[in-house]
């Protein structure tokens, strides 16, 4: 993600990051299947989406710990 996006997604809601985080899981595992049948050409896309869905979390998890400090 870029700079902007993480700070967009910075002002979202823990539902919606984790909408957004279960949205990335099943564009993975459909990238998965199109690995496994050989139509996927950039794989590059699975790391991409791996490492967004790491993001999310990691920005949820600073929501949660700032609401309960």
């Amino acid at each position: 993600m870029k700079s902007k996006q993480l700070k967009d997604n910075r002002a979202k809601k823990v539902v919606e990051l984790d909408n957004m985080v279960v949205d990335l899981q099943k564009d993975i595992l459909d990238l998965k299947l199109q690995f496994t049948m050989g139509k996927l050409k950039n794989t590059q896309e699975m790391k991409l989406k791996r490492r967004n869905i790491a993001q999310l979390k990691t920005i949820k998890r600073e929501k949660e710990l700032n609401k309960n400090a």
